[in-house]
């Protein structure tokens, strides 16, 4: 981990031994800040109940009990239900794909927790869709940008479909900033997304489709990607065993995976992160220049 983010466990695990009040809640995100690696770390807290109904209130005690925490150690800090659409966030964080580009997100959108292998994964997924300029790219899952917004800047026309209105208003603003014309945001479940409307959107059919799901999976967006029918689809994933039954439709609907590779998003733990690269059965996608797979000890 990032030296602020390993630092503030230690502080968390401090406050929650020292303070029952503190402990009423779901969940601590923990996410870094800035562009660089010592830039600090900000606290998105999730009150009890809210990661399932998605609208629950903080009890007074436990929020306070944070706040002051934050306060005295330097963290920002953010409540899962305060912010509406629309609204400016209480701070956001940075990512940064890829040199050159950093994203902006708010406490509510998704970002990746290791920013080196980040980097990585954005590498290898733009080498494996093989898109040429102007090539078509819809990115499934695409939270703020992160995946899309490298392929916008080299010319490929993209779509974002995303269900969170927070990570959709974060990606639009880093496009803009980014200087990323070519790129489009739909606010949309993934799985509710049409084939006519993506390409509608994208001009044409994609030549590449990208999943990044959470870890339940993609397996309800498998019948969309099928409908499009693009050459390659990217499959990134941080959950064994959903990927391995989508991959079991994906084989069905006349795909083969072409390459593989495995990413230490999550080094040390039982989590592993994997992109996979398929196109379809008896068509190798054309190569639009050479790809070089770097062994896994480079990534």
């Amino acid at each position: 981990m990032e030296p602020p983010v390993a630092r503030s466990l230690g502080e968390l695990r401090r406050l929650l031994r020292a303070d029952p009040r503190a402990r009423r809640v779901d969940a601590v995100e923990i996410t870094s800040l800035g562009p660089g690696p010592g830039d600090g770390a900000g606290l998105h807290v999730h009150p009890q109940g809210s990661r399932d109904t998605g609208a629950a209130p903080i009890p007074r005690p436990a929020r306070a009990a944070w706040e002051a925490f934050a306060k005295g150690h330097g963290f920002p800090v953010s409540f899962a239900g305060d912010r509406r659409p629309g609204e400016a966030p209480a701070w956001t964080a940075s990512s940064s794909p890829e040199p050159g580009l950093t994203l902006q997100v708010s406490p509510e959108s998704f970002v990746q927790a290791n920013r080196a292998a980040n980097q990585a994964l954005v590498e290898a997924l733009l080498q494996e869709a093989r898109l040429a300029p102007g090539g078509r790219l819809v990115d499934l899952f695409c939270g703020a940008g992160n995946f899309a917004l490298p392929f916008a800047r080299r010319g490929a026309r993209t779509l974002g479909v995303e269900s969170n209105p927070f990570a959709v208003q974060d990606a639009e603003a880093n496009a803009r900033e980014a200087g990323a014309e070519g790129a489009r945001f739909l606010l949309r479940e993934a799985g509710r997304a049409e084939a006519e409307d993506i390409r509608d959107s994208l001009g044409g059919a994609p030549g590449a489709l990208l999943l990044d799901p959470p870890r339940k999976g993609a397996l309800e967006t498998i019948p969309l990607a099928l409908a499009l029918a693009p050459r390659r689809i990217l499959y990134v994933s941080c959950n064994p065993a959903t990927f391995a039954r989508d991959a079991r439709e994906l084989h069905a609907g006349g795909y083969r995976i072409e390459a593989a590779y495995l990413i230490p998003m999550f080094p040390n733990t039982a989590h592993a992160e994997t992109l996979t690269s398929w196109s379809r059965a008896g068509e190798a996608a054309p190569e639009v220049e050479p790809v070089h797979r770097p062994p896994l000890e480079d990534v």
